[in-house]
This record gives C-alpha cells, structure tokens and sequence, in this order.
C-alpha cells in the first residue's frame, strides 16, 4: 500500500499489530521486531 500521500499528516489506520514477525517474513524499511500490517480494505482516512 502507497502511503506517501499522507506524510507528514495525521491518519487513522486499521490493520493487525503484530508484536514478532514470522521468521520467513521480512519488513523492508520497518523494524523487523514490530510492524502494522495496513488493511488493504481499509485506507487510511486524514485527520483534519
């Protein structure tokens, strides 16, 4: 999912967290420790 739209805003996301990762998955440009997988279903919604 392309978020750059929404830098430097305020969004309200949904999505799971998940505290570890499985070992077979990487997260590029993410801490591999935690990470939020975005709701593909669900876009991020702006703050106003």
């Amino acid at each position: 999912m392309d978020t750059s739209r929404y830098n430097m805003s305020y969004v309200e996301l949904e999505g799971d967290f998940v505290q570890k990762l499985e070992e077979s998955m990487v997260n590029l440009g993410a801490c591999n420790a935690t990470t939020l997988i975005l709701s593909e279903k669900s876009p991020p919604k702006p703050i106003k």
